[in-house]
């Protein structure tokens, strides 16, 4: 029997009533909760949950959770903490307010292992997340500000030099990684010299950015990735009355496929897939 943490719509196949129940996850303190990943090998979870302080006040905080137990992972200084990505040995990467300005708090990437959370930096601007953990190949991708904090780039960190690098753009001025395998293929958008976005995916081995381009249409980004499998949206030919689809990716082979959309409607997308190839959005 399978334990669902979170509702999530079945592109590539169907789940009987006798295959899931769906649980009730509460945080320490039992306030509001919010599932961001669940790691595919150990059942463990991560995401932010509404908790109390010592001093009455309601803080979102990041949250791991393993053998049905949730803790809280604290923040970087600030009142609130994201966690977006694991590992099987509990280490988790997300984002962290690390002041109490307002209102905006500066936001930084955070590693947390071993029960520290390490502020990664940024790539010169104020605020940076992390969103994609690969232990084996000791590198975490995210999104951060660049210098003056106009535009933002994806970044790949290094665990074990501790050097964050910035991934550049297709031409434009924009980029981000939003999800990473654990071959070490990122994958995301970036902006063309058109200002135009598109699915690309980072070879973080070896500092090789891809174009994938879209099905067709203007603009698309992947969301997710298992092995060469991404996964995310593009919109089709035809401009915005055409709608934009679900859309899977094999990098290997470069061939898109559209997964289409539920009756009635023109748009969807993709936001994770699986060893078996199942995909949810």
């Amino acid at each position: 029997m399978k334990r669902l943490l979170f509702i999530a719509t079945l592109l590539c196949s169907t789940l009987s009533a006798q295959d899931y129940r769906i649980e009730m996850l509460e945080s320490p303190s039992g306030g509001f909760t919010e599932a961001n990943f669940l790691h595919e090998a150990s059942g463990a979870l991560v995401g932010s949950a509404n908790v109390s302080t010592p001093s009455g006040n309601s803080t979102q905080a990041a949250i791991g959770v393993g053998y049905g137990m949730a803790s809280t992972l604290g923040t970087l200084g600030g009142k609130n903490s994201w966690a977006y990505a694991s590992d099987t040995f509990g280490r988790v990467v997300g984002s962290s307010e690390i002041n109490f300005n307002t209102p905006f708090p500066t936001r930084h990437a955070f590693f947390f292992e071993s029960g520290q959370m390490q502020d990664l930096g940024t790539l010169g601007g104020e605020n940076s997340e992390a969103t994609g953990y690969a232990a084996s190949k000791k590198i975490i991708v995210g999104t951060s500000d660049t210098v003056g904090a106009l535009h933002a780039h994806g970044f790949s960190y290094n665990t074990i030099s501790q050097q964050m690098a910035d991934i550049g753009t297709l031409g434009g001025n924009l980029s981000g990684l939003l999800a990473l395998s654990s071959n070490g293929t990122a994958v995301g958008y970036a902006t063309d010299a058109n200002h135009k976005r598109k699915a690309i995916y980072y070879d973080t081995l070896n500092d090789q950015l891809h174009d994938a381009g879209t099905l067709g249409g203007a603009t698309a980004a992947f969301l997710g990735i298992h092995g060469d499998l991404a996964v995310g949206w593009s919109d089709l030919p035809g401009g915005s009355q055409s709608g934009t689809h679900a859309a899977s990716y094999n990098i290997a082979t470069q061939n898109w496929v559209d997964l289409g959309t539920l009756a009635g409607s023109t748009e969807s997308a993709a936001n994770a897939t699986n060893a078996n190839g199942e995909i949810v959005g």
